[in-house]
């Protein structure tokens, strides 16, 4: 619409799940109800913030009928916003705007997602062989495809090594056609023909439990974020393979259209994301006192790849230098730790 407020999308007529099912607008809104419901805790919820009443209903100050999203007969989709949002046609290829066949959600129940049998797919690839908990698994070609005509590929396998090492291993020895390397292999690499090097748009962060009241002390997580040298972190720790970044958006992402400005320097950075070990340790004994401690023990959890274990030893190491302060290490299987934060 003219105010930006108002999108309408009109579906591709012949679309199907796996299951034979049609996909429709009605999917789309089955799915972003499902996914906003408090209920259902996503993970991502916080990305359709924007979209009217969804904020409202994040916060049960609204049911999930009320969001802004409606199926105009089958292949006819509007989505209200509370603001505009330049950027939000782009948004809508995030996964967690898809749709979903409640048919399928329905028949699973707790199991949906869970495994590769307990999906429905609109690709052009169907998941096979993954149990849920196995690190082997087979795309195949969608025969429910609308355009499975243009798709070459009959079948592609997966195999997932959590330590990079072994993935490179494996890669040498022709039995894998692509690893993902660590920083440290990166380096050793040097310039090889068959090494890629690019940017990916991610930040690394702590997220602190809310709901400990500990956390909730500003001058702590101030304390604990100028403790770390984030230029040293970047360079030594990962090898070079990341950048000291003062943004939640990653450098090179955004430009601005009348400059051409990053959008990064263009935004300022609180003094609390400075390396400033004095002040760090200053804040830290006040945030300390008012709370009414003399001294912190916490677990920070991380994933257990070969860089992530070398990330969490460099964070224990420079926040316990926060006199009073104990960090306990617990590096866990990706998949598991969604589960232990919710």
């Amino acid at each position: 619409s003219k105010d930006g407020k108002t999108y309408t999308y009109n579906l591709r007529k012949g679309a199907k799940w796996s299951n034979g099912d049609p996909v429709t607008a009605q999917d789309f809104v089955y799915s972003w109800r499902r996914t906003l419901n408090p209920k259902t805790a996503s993970q991502y919820g916080y990305l359709f913030s924007g979209i009217k009443n969804a904020d409202k209903i994040q916060n049960k100050k609204a049911t999930v009928n009320s969001l802004g999203i409606k199926a105009d007969g089958n292949y006819k989709l509007t989505v209200n916003l509370e603001q505009r949002i330049p950027y939000f046609n782009l948004l809508m290829g995030f996964p967690v705007f898809f749709p979903q066949d409640s048919k399928t959600v329905t028949k699973y129940g707790n199991d949906y997602g869970t495994s590769a049998k307990t999906q429905v797919y609109n690709g052009p690839f169907t998941l096979t062989g993954w149990t849920g908990t196995n690190n082997k698994w087979t795309l195949k070609k969608n025969t429910h495809y609308w355009d499975k005509k243009a798709v070459k590929l009959d079948s592609v396998k997966f195999s997932v090594q959590p330590d990079t090492s072994t993935s490179l291993n494996l890669y040498n020895q022709g039995k894998l056609d692509m690893s993902q390397l660590s920083a440290t292999q990166a380096k050793q690499m040097g310039n090889k023909k068959d090494m890629i090097s690019r940017k990916q748009s991610s930040n690394y962060y702590i997220a602190f439990n809310q709901k400990k009241k500990v956390f909730k002390n500003l001058k702590i997580r101030q304390a604990m974020s100028m403790i770390i040298n984030r230029k040293t972190l970047a360079n030594k720790v990962m090898g070079g393979g990341a950048i000291d970044n003062r943004s939640f958006v990653s450098e090179g992402l955004a430009v601005s259209p009348k400059n051409g400005t990053d959008f990064t320097k263009d935004t300022t950075a609180p003094a609390s994301m400075n390396y400033n070990p004095t002040e760090a340790k200053q804040l830290f004994k006040q945030g300390l006192q008012e709370e009414g401690l003399t001294s912190l023990h916490f677990t920070l959890l991380n994933s257990d790849g070969s860089d992530q274990k070398q990330l969490s030893e460099y964070l224990q190491s420079a926040l316990q230098k926060l006199p009073g302060l104990k960090v306990t290490l617990n590096n866990i299987p990706g998949r598991s730790i969604l589960s232990r934060q919710a």
